[in-house]
Protein backbone atom coordinates (compact mmCIF):
# COMPACT_ATOMS: atom_id res chain seq x y z
CA UNK A 1 0.00 0.00 0.00
CA UNK A 2 0.65 3.20 -0.32
CA UNK A 3 -0.51 6.25 2.23
CA UNK A 4 -2.60 8.20 0.27
CA UNK A 5 -1.84 11.87 -0.65
CA UNK A 6 -4.93 13.18 0.94
CA UNK A 7 -6.86 11.83 3.32
CA UNK A 8 -10.49 12.08 3.40
CA UNK A 9 -13.21 9.76 3.65
CA UNK A 10 -15.68 8.58 6.93
CA UNK A 11 -15.07 8.06 10.38
CA UNK A 12 -17.07 7.05 13.34
CA UNK A 13 -17.54 9.30 16.27
CA UNK A 14 -19.68 9.12 19.36
CA UNK A 15 -22.28 6.45 17.14
CA UNK A 16 -22.29 8.94 14.40
CA UNK A 17 -20.75 8.29 10.56
CA UNK A 18 -19.13 11.30 9.81
CA UNK A 19 -17.67 12.83 6.17
CA UNK A 20 -14.01 13.94 7.37
CA UNK A 21 -11.04 15.64 5.86
CA UNK A 22 -7.63 15.43 7.42
CA UNK A 23 -5.36 18.50 7.29
CA UNK A 24 -1.34 17.68 7.07
CA UNK A 25 -0.19 20.77 7.66
CA UNK A 26 -2.01 21.90 11.05
CA UNK A 27 -2.42 18.06 11.46
CA UNK A 28 -5.88 18.80 12.19
CA UNK A 29 -9.10 16.49 11.38
CA UNK A 30 -12.67 18.12 10.80
CA UNK A 31 -15.50 15.82 11.03
CA UNK A 32 -18.73 17.44 9.18
CA UNK A 33 -22.26 16.59 9.70
CA UNK A 34 -23.83 14.00 7.86
CA UNK A 35 -26.74 15.72 7.24
CA UNK A 36 -28.52 18.77 7.24
CA UNK A 37 -30.76 17.93 10.54
CA UNK A 38 -27.76 16.81 12.42
CA UNK A 39 -25.77 19.90 11.78
CA UNK A 40 -28.80 22.17 13.21
CA UNK A 41 -28.45 19.76 16.31
CA UNK A 42 -24.97 19.91 17.15
CA UNK A 43 -24.75 23.70 16.28
CA UNK A 44 -27.62 24.66 18.00
CA UNK A 45 -26.54 26.96 21.32
CA UNK A 46 -27.28 24.19 23.89
CA UNK A 47 -24.83 21.56 22.27
CA UNK A 48 -22.61 24.48 22.90
CA UNK A 49 -23.14 24.80 26.58
CA UNK A 50 -22.84 21.17 26.58
CA UNK A 51 -19.13 21.23 25.22
CA UNK A 52 -18.59 24.18 27.70
CA UNK A 53 -19.60 21.96 30.71
CA UNK A 54 -17.31 18.76 29.32
CA UNK A 55 -14.03 20.84 29.97
CA UNK A 56 -14.48 23.55 32.52
CA UNK A 57 -12.74 23.61 36.26
CA UNK A 58 -11.91 19.81 35.68
CA UNK A 59 -8.57 20.68 36.55
CA UNK A 60 -7.44 17.23 35.08
CA UNK A 61 -4.78 16.32 31.85
CA UNK A 62 -6.45 16.31 28.13
CA UNK A 63 -7.19 12.38 27.58
CA UNK A 64 -6.63 11.31 24.33
CA UNK A 65 -9.22 9.11 22.53
CA UNK A 66 -8.74 7.04 19.16
CA UNK A 67 -11.28 7.89 16.17
CA UNK A 68 -11.81 5.43 13.78
CA UNK A 69 -12.29 5.13 9.77
CA UNK A 70 -11.76 4.48 6.30
CA UNK A 71 -10.60 6.87 3.70
CA UNK A 72 -11.40 7.50 0.41
CA UNK A 73 -8.93 4.72 -0.84
CA UNK A 74 -10.73 1.95 1.30
CA UNK A 75 -7.64 1.97 3.86
CA UNK A 76 -8.33 1.79 7.35
CA UNK A 77 -7.22 4.90 9.70
CA UNK A 78 -7.04 5.69 13.26
CA UNK A 79 -6.76 8.76 14.55
CA UNK A 80 -5.28 9.28 18.41
CA UNK A 81 -6.62 13.09 18.79
CA UNK A 82 -6.65 15.18 21.97
CA UNK A 83 -10.36 14.67 23.78
CA UNK A 84 -11.34 18.34 23.65
CA UNK A 85 -13.12 19.22 20.68
CA UNK A 86 -13.45 22.73 18.79
CA UNK A 87 -17.35 22.84 17.27
CA UNK A 88 -17.44 25.63 14.89
CA UNK A 89 -20.84 26.11 14.01
CA UNK A 90 -21.76 22.40 14.09
CA UNK A 91 -18.09 21.20 12.24
CA UNK A 92 -16.23 19.57 15.19
CA UNK A 93 -12.21 19.31 14.66
CA UNK A 94 -9.60 17.38 16.74
CA UNK A 95 -5.82 18.06 17.21
CA UNK A 96 -4.11 14.97 16.15
CA UNK A 97 -1.74 13.74 17.53
CA UNK A 98 -0.38 10.51 15.19
CA UNK A 99 -2.58 8.83 12.75
CA UNK A 100 -2.43 5.19 11.25
CA UNK A 101 -3.27 4.14 8.01
CA UNK A 102 -3.58 0.55 7.27
CA UNK A 103 -4.80 -2.58 5.68
CA UNK A 104 -6.56 -5.57 7.06
CA UNK A 105 -8.69 -5.40 9.76
CA UNK A 106 -6.48 -6.61 12.69
CA UNK A 107 -3.21 -5.24 11.55
CA UNK A 108 -2.97 -3.09 14.72
CA UNK A 109 -3.59 -5.52 16.71
CA UNK A 110 -0.56 -8.07 14.63
CA UNK A 111 2.21 -5.42 13.94
CA UNK A 112 6.00 -7.62 13.83
CA UNK A 113 8.13 -4.52 12.96
CA UNK A 114 8.34 -0.97 12.10
CA UNK A 115 10.73 0.95 9.46
CA UNK A 116 12.35 4.33 9.92
CA UNK A 117 13.39 6.07 6.99
CA UNK A 118 14.92 9.53 7.50
CA UNK A 119 18.46 11.36 7.03
CA UNK A 120 19.08 11.19 10.55
CA UNK A 121 19.11 7.37 9.86
CA UNK A 122 21.20 7.79 7.19
CA UNK A 123 23.86 9.43 9.18
CA UNK A 124 24.30 7.25 11.37
CA UNK A 125 24.35 4.28 9.07
CA UNK A 126 25.92 5.19 6.49
CA UNK A 127 24.08 4.48 2.59
CA UNK A 128 28.02 4.11 1.30
CA UNK A 129 27.79 0.27 2.81
CA UNK A 130 25.78 -0.33 -0.07
CA UNK A 131 28.24 1.21 -2.59
CA UNK A 132 31.79 -0.03 -3.73
CA UNK A 133 33.49 2.65 -5.49
CA UNK A 134 36.49 2.28 -7.60
CA UNK A 135 38.92 4.49 -9.57
CA UNK A 136 42.01 3.95 -12.17
CA UNK A 137 44.48 6.90 -12.86
CA UNK A 138 46.53 7.27 -15.55
CA UNK A 139 49.96 6.59 -15.25
CA UNK A 140 52.00 8.97 -17.92
CA UNK A 141 49.47 12.08 -16.85
CA UNK A 142 48.49 10.87 -13.07
CA UNK A 143 44.99 12.36 -13.62
CA UNK A 144 42.04 10.28 -12.79
CA UNK A 145 40.99 7.95 -16.00
CA UNK A 146 38.24 6.02 -15.11
CA UNK A 147 35.76 5.72 -12.16
CA UNK A 148 33.04 3.73 -11.32
CA UNK A 149 30.96 3.27 -8.54
CA UNK A 150 29.01 -0.22 -8.35
CA UNK A 151 25.58 -1.53 -6.06
CA UNK A 152 26.74 -4.33 -3.54
CA UNK A 153 24.33 -6.57 -1.84
CA UNK A 154 24.50 -5.89 2.14
CA UNK A 155 24.03 -7.97 5.16
CA UNK A 156 21.77 -5.84 7.28
CA UNK A 157 23.96 -5.07 10.86
CA UNK A 158 22.66 -5.60 14.22
CA UNK A 159 22.41 -2.63 16.73
CA UNK A 160 21.21 -5.50 19.36
CA UNK A 161 18.29 -6.06 21.00
CA UNK A 162 16.30 -4.18 24.33
CA UNK A 163 13.31 -5.17 26.21
CA UNK A 164 9.88 -2.73 25.20
CA UNK A 165 7.24 -4.57 27.72
CA UNK A 166 7.60 -7.74 30.05
CA UNK A 167 6.92 -10.35 27.47
CA UNK A 168 8.25 -8.18 24.33
CA UNK A 169 11.84 -7.91 22.87
CA UNK A 170 12.77 -5.34 19.97
CA UNK A 171 15.82 -6.00 17.88
CA UNK A 172 17.06 -2.88 16.05
CA UNK A 173 19.01 -3.87 12.59
CA UNK A 174 20.13 -1.45 10.18
CA UNK A 175 19.83 -1.76 6.17
CA UNK A 176 21.80 -0.13 3.11
CA UNK A 177 20.55 -0.73 -0.11
CA UNK A 178 21.14 0.90 -3.73
CA UNK A 179 18.81 2.64 -5.99
CA UNK A 180 18.85 3.39 -9.53
CA UNK A 181 17.07 6.21 -11.12
CA UNK A 182 16.12 6.76 -14.83
CA UNK A 183 15.34 10.63 -14.84
CA UNK A 184 18.05 12.84 -16.64
CA UNK A 185 17.51 15.01 -13.71
CA UNK A 186 19.00 12.71 -11.03
CA UNK A 187 21.97 10.35 -10.36
CA UNK A 188 21.86 7.78 -12.42
CA UNK A 189 22.72 5.62 -8.91
CA UNK A 190 21.90 6.30 -5.13
CA UNK A 191 21.62 4.67 -1.78
CA UNK A 192 19.80 4.65 1.16
CA UNK A 193 19.97 3.37 4.70
CA UNK A 194 16.72 2.40 6.75
CA UNK A 195 16.37 1.51 10.90
CA UNK A 196 14.43 -1.58 11.89
CA UNK A 197 13.01 -3.24 14.28
CA UNK A 198 11.42 -6.57 14.66
CA UNK A 199 9.51 -7.54 17.65
CA UNK A 200 9.84 -10.97 19.04
CA UNK A 201 6.20 -11.25 18.93
CA UNK A 202 3.38 -9.19 17.20
CA UNK A 203 2.79 -6.17 19.14
CA UNK A 204 -0.92 -3.98 19.37
CA UNK A 205 -0.42 -0.12 17.72
CA UNK A 206 -0.35 1.11 21.58
CA UNK A 207 2.51 -0.84 22.17
CA UNK A 208 4.14 0.58 18.68
CA UNK A 209 3.93 3.96 19.97
CA UNK A 210 6.75 4.00 22.88
CA UNK A 211 8.49 1.86 20.43
CA UNK A 212 8.76 4.83 17.69
CA UNK A 213 9.24 7.74 20.14
CA UNK A 214 12.10 5.73 21.79
CA UNK A 215 13.58 5.51 17.74
CA UNK A 216 13.23 9.54 17.65
CA UNK A 217 14.48 10.07 21.05
CA UNK A 218 17.34 7.71 20.03
CA UNK A 219 18.53 10.13 17.15
CA UNK A 220 17.92 13.02 19.24
CA UNK A 221 20.87 11.67 21.80
CA UNK A 222 23.06 10.65 19.19
CA UNK A 223 22.89 14.38 17.04
CA UNK A 224 22.49 16.34 20.08
CA UNK A 225 19.76 17.99 18.64
CA UNK A 226 15.75 18.11 19.09
CA UNK A 227 14.88 18.74 15.17
CA UNK A 228 14.68 15.39 14.38
CA UNK A 229 12.22 13.97 11.64
CA UNK A 230 11.21 10.51 11.23
CA UNK A 231 8.64 10.90 8.69
CA UNK A 232 6.11 8.43 7.71
CA UNK A 233 7.02 4.95 10.08
CA UNK A 234 5.90 1.73 7.56
CA UNK A 235 4.83 -0.83 9.72
CA UNK A 236 5.09 -4.28 8.60
CA UNK A 237 4.20 -7.94 9.38
CA UNK A 238 6.44 -11.08 8.71
CA UNK A 239 5.05 -13.99 6.31
CA UNK A 240 5.69 -17.62 6.52
CA UNK A 241 8.43 -17.78 4.48
CA UNK A 242 10.08 -14.69 6.92
CA UNK A 243 9.22 -12.06 4.25
CA UNK A 244 8.31 -8.81 5.37
CA UNK A 245 4.75 -7.76 4.34
CA UNK A 246 3.71 -3.96 4.38
CA UNK A 247 0.89 -3.02 6.03
CA UNK A 248 0.43 0.23 6.91
CA UNK A 249 2.09 3.72 8.11
CA UNK A 250 2.72 5.31 11.35
CA UNK A 251 2.70 9.19 11.02
CA UNK A 252 3.19 11.77 14.32
CA UNK A 253 3.26 15.22 13.88
CA UNK A 254 6.44 16.86 13.33
CA UNK A 255 6.89 21.09 13.28
CA UNK A 256 10.01 21.40 13.51
CA UNK A 257 12.53 22.48 11.24
CA UNK A 258 14.56 20.36 8.74
CA UNK A 259 18.57 20.41 9.91
CA UNK A 260 19.90 22.81 7.65
CA UNK A 261 23.98 22.73 8.54
CA UNK A 262 26.45 21.52 6.25
CA UNK A 263 28.01 19.84 8.99
CA UNK A 264 25.15 17.43 9.79
CA UNK A 265 26.90 14.41 8.49
CA UNK A 266 29.52 14.99 10.64
CA UNK A 267 27.96 16.23 13.91
CA UNK A 268 26.70 12.70 15.08
CA UNK A 269 27.88 9.99 17.36
CA UNK A 270 27.30 7.25 14.37
CA UNK A 271 26.93 3.25 14.44
CA UNK A 272 30.90 3.05 13.97
CA UNK A 273 31.23 3.75 17.61
CA UNK A 274 27.95 2.56 18.98
CA UNK A 275 27.63 -0.97 16.82
CA UNK A 276 25.72 -3.47 18.57
CA UNK A 277 25.72 -1.83 21.67
CA UNK A 278 23.17 0.77 20.19
CA UNK A 279 20.11 -0.90 22.00
CA UNK A 280 21.51 -0.48 25.32
CA UNK A 281 20.64 3.66 24.38
CA UNK A 282 17.25 2.66 23.34
CA UNK A 283 17.19 0.74 27.16
CA UNK A 284 18.88 4.07 28.74
CA UNK A 285 16.07 6.34 27.00
CA UNK A 286 12.90 3.79 27.39
CA UNK A 287 14.03 3.46 31.58
CA UNK A 288 14.25 7.62 32.14
CA UNK A 289 17.94 7.39 31.97
CA UNK A 290 18.23 10.21 29.44
CA UNK A 291 16.73 13.25 29.63
CA UNK A 292 16.11 15.81 26.44
CA UNK A 293 15.15 18.66 27.51
CA UNK A 294 18.84 20.37 28.01
CA UNK A 295 19.14 19.60 24.16
CA UNK A 296 19.53 22.51 21.68
CA UNK A 297 16.92 22.63 19.01
CA UNK A 298 19.37 22.35 15.39
CA UNK A 299 23.63 22.66 15.17
CA UNK A 300 23.61 26.48 14.50
CA UNK A 301 22.06 27.08 18.44
CA UNK A 302 24.79 24.59 19.78
CA UNK A 303 27.14 27.57 20.76
CA UNK A 304 24.56 30.04 22.29
CA UNK A 305 24.46 29.45 26.11
CA UNK A 306 21.25 31.24 28.04
CA UNK A 307 20.92 31.41 31.38
CA UNK A 308 17.87 29.55 31.00
CA UNK A 309 20.55 26.78 28.62
CA UNK A 310 22.60 26.87 31.37
CA UNK A 311 20.16 25.60 34.10
CA UNK A 312 19.04 22.81 32.03
CA UNK A 313 22.37 21.81 31.16
CA UNK A 314 23.46 21.74 35.03
CA UNK A 315 20.64 20.10 36.30
CA UNK A 316 20.54 17.18 33.59
CA UNK A 317 24.66 16.72 35.19
CA UNK A 318 22.70 16.32 38.44
CA UNK A 319 20.01 14.12 37.20
CA UNK A 320 22.53 11.36 35.22
CA UNK A 321 25.19 12.12 38.00
CA UNK A 322 22.57 10.58 40.57
CA UNK A 323 21.42 7.66 38.41
CA UNK A 324 25.06 6.64 37.19
CA UNK A 325 27.23 6.90 40.93
CA UNK A 326 24.31 7.32 43.22
CA UNK A 327 23.83 9.72 46.07
CA UNK A 328 26.46 8.96 48.46
CA UNK A 329 29.37 8.00 45.87
CA UNK A 330 33.02 9.18 46.86
CA UNK A 331 31.64 9.46 50.13
CA UNK A 332 33.89 7.68 53.26
CA UNK A 333 32.47 4.11 55.09
CA UNK A 334 32.57 6.02 57.71
CA UNK A 335 30.09 8.86 56.25
CA UNK A 336 27.50 6.17 54.79
CA UNK A 337 27.28 4.15 57.82
CA UNK A 338 26.37 6.96 60.25
CA UNK A 339 23.98 8.55 57.83
CA UNK A 340 22.29 4.93 57.40
CA UNK A 341 21.92 4.74 61.55
CA UNK A 342 21.00 8.27 61.87
CA UNK A 343 18.30 7.28 59.05
CA UNK A 344 17.21 4.33 60.80
CA UNK A 345 16.88 6.29 63.93
CA UNK A 346 14.99 9.10 62.66
CA UNK A 347 12.25 5.95 61.07
CA UNK A 348 11.45 4.91 64.53
CA UNK A 349 11.29 8.35 66.27
CA UNK A 350 8.65 9.28 63.23
CA UNK A 351 6.56 6.24 64.40
CA UNK A 352 6.08 7.69 67.65
CA UNK A 353 5.28 11.08 67.01
CA UNK A 354 1.94 12.18 65.73
CA UNK A 355 0.03 15.22 64.01
CA UNK A 356 2.67 18.38 63.47
CA UNK A 357 5.36 17.23 65.09
CA UNK A 358 5.16 13.85 62.91
CA UNK A 359 5.07 16.26 59.96
CA UNK A 360 8.29 18.49 60.93
CA UNK A 361 10.26 14.86 61.83
CA UNK A 362 9.37 13.61 57.77
CA UNK A 363 10.92 16.97 56.81
CA UNK A 364 13.83 16.73 58.91
CA UNK A 365 14.59 12.97 57.86
CA UNK A 366 13.92 14.08 54.13
CA UNK A 367 16.50 16.66 54.59
CA UNK A 368 19.22 14.38 55.97
CA UNK A 369 18.61 11.47 53.44
CA UNK A 370 18.86 14.13 50.99
CA UNK A 371 22.13 15.74 52.28
CA UNK A 372 25.18 15.48 49.68
CA UNK A 373 28.32 16.84 48.57
CA UNK A 374 28.85 19.76 47.01
CA UNK A 375 28.17 20.30 43.33
CA UNK A 376 31.35 20.89 42.46
CA UNK A 377 32.76 17.82 44.48
CA UNK A 378 30.23 15.54 42.15
CA UNK A 379 31.67 17.58 38.99
CA UNK A 380 35.46 16.51 40.20
CA UNK A 381 34.05 12.87 40.74
CA UNK A 382 32.88 12.36 37.69
CA UNK A 383 35.64 13.98 35.80
CA UNK A 384 38.04 11.90 37.58
CA UNK A 385 35.75 8.42 36.85
CA UNK A 386 35.72 9.77 33.23
CA UNK A 387 39.27 10.91 32.46
CA UNK A 388 40.40 8.94 30.35
CA UNK A 389 37.81 10.11 27.75
CA UNK A 390 37.68 14.04 29.11
CA UNK A 391 41.14 14.57 29.45
CA UNK A 392 41.99 15.88 25.44
CA UNK A 393 38.95 17.70 25.59
CA UNK A 394 39.68 19.78 29.07
CA UNK A 395 43.68 20.03 27.77
CA UNK A 396 42.33 21.64 24.31
CA UNK A 397 40.23 24.20 26.28
CA UNK A 398 42.81 25.31 29.21
CA UNK A 399 46.05 25.64 30.36
CA UNK A 400 47.60 23.51 33.04
CA UNK A 401 47.40 20.28 34.87
CA UNK A 402 44.46 18.42 34.70
CA UNK A 403 43.46 17.94 38.25
CA UNK A 404 44.09 21.34 38.57
CA UNK A 405 42.14 22.77 35.89
CA UNK A 406 39.35 20.33 36.86
CA UNK A 407 39.40 21.99 40.80
CA UNK A 408 39.07 25.25 39.15
CA UNK A 409 36.19 24.22 36.88
CA UNK A 410 34.65 22.45 39.85
CA UNK A 411 34.92 25.86 41.92
CA UNK A 412 33.23 27.78 38.68
CA UNK A 413 30.42 25.89 38.43
CA UNK A 414 29.57 25.32 41.82
CA UNK A 415 29.17 29.19 42.15
CA UNK A 416 26.79 29.37 39.33
CA UNK A 417 24.95 26.78 40.02
CA UNK A 418 24.96 28.27 43.98
CA UNK A 419 24.04 31.46 42.22
CA UNK A 420 21.28 30.23 39.98
CA UNK A 421 19.61 28.18 42.97
CA UNK A 422 19.25 31.30 45.41
CA UNK A 423 18.29 33.44 42.24
CA UNK A 424 21.34 35.95 42.28
CA UNK A 425 20.41 39.01 39.94
CA UNK A 426 24.32 39.63 39.78
CA UNK A 427 24.88 36.41 38.13
CA UNK A 428 26.86 37.12 34.58
CA UNK A 429 28.05 33.93 32.81
CA UNK A 430 31.50 34.69 31.57
CA UNK A 431 33.48 34.00 28.87
CA UNK A 432 35.39 30.97 30.77
CA UNK A 433 32.10 29.55 31.93
CA UNK A 434 31.33 28.93 28.25
CA UNK A 435 33.95 26.76 28.23
CA UNK A 436 32.83 25.32 31.75
CA UNK A 437 29.73 24.37 30.41
CA UNK A 438 30.69 22.38 26.91
CA UNK A 439 33.21 20.49 29.43
CA UNK A 440 29.94 19.47 31.46
CA UNK A 441 27.71 18.73 28.07
CA UNK A 442 30.72 16.81 26.75
CA UNK A 443 30.95 14.94 30.18
CA UNK A 444 27.53 14.33 30.49
CA UNK A 445 28.11 11.69 27.58
CA UNK A 446 31.54 10.37 28.60
CA UNK A 447 29.16 9.60 31.64
CA UNK A 448 26.16 8.04 29.91
CA UNK A 449 28.26 6.01 27.56
CA UNK A 450 31.04 4.72 29.44
CA UNK A 451 28.51 3.26 32.15
CA UNK A 452 26.93 1.62 28.93
CA UNK A 453 30.57 0.23 28.79
CA UNK A 454 31.04 1.39 25.52
CA UNK A 455 34.87 1.46 25.19
CA UNK A 456 36.81 5.05 25.89
CA UNK A 457 38.39 5.50 22.48
CA UNK A 458 34.75 5.08 20.52
CA UNK A 459 33.69 7.81 23.53
CA UNK A 460 36.47 10.26 22.92
CA UNK A 461 36.05 10.27 18.62
CA UNK A 462 31.83 10.08 19.24
CA UNK A 463 32.25 13.21 21.35
CA UNK A 464 35.10 14.90 19.12
CA UNK A 465 32.20 13.97 16.18
CA UNK A 466 29.16 15.43 17.98
CA UNK A 467 30.50 18.66 19.06
CA UNK A 468 33.25 18.98 15.88
CA UNK A 469 36.19 19.76 18.52
CA UNK A 470 39.28 19.91 16.28
CA UNK A 471 41.16 17.79 18.10
CA UNK A 472 43.35 14.54 18.34
CA UNK A 473 41.44 11.69 20.41
CA UNK A 474 43.44 8.79 19.25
Amino acid sequence: MRLPEKLMGYVEYEGVNYPFNFDKDSFVITLFPPSIEHHRQTSSLAEYFVDVSKYEKKHAWIQQKKIFGKTSENYHVVFNVSETRCNYNGFFSFAVIWYCCYVGDDTLNNIDGMKITSPEVEYYYSPRNALKQSAEINKGTGSLKAMSVTAIETEPKSGGKYRLAPHVDASIKFESYAVMHFSAAEAPIDARSVMVTFFSCPIEIDLLIPAAIYAKCFLKYVTYRTNIKIGNIEIFRVDSEHKRERCGYLVFEENCHAENSKKVHDRIIDFAILGGKTAKVFTAIKNKKIDFQYMCESIGTTSNYSSNRAIMILAEFEREYRNIFGQDYGRSQEYQETKKELLDTMQEFIKQRKGKSRKYAKQFYHTIEAHDSSFGERIKNAMVECRAIMEPFVKSKYDGVYDTIVEEICDRMNTVRNGIAHSRLDLNLEAIHLSDLKIIEELLYAMQLQYLHIGSRSIRIGIKKLFGENIAVE
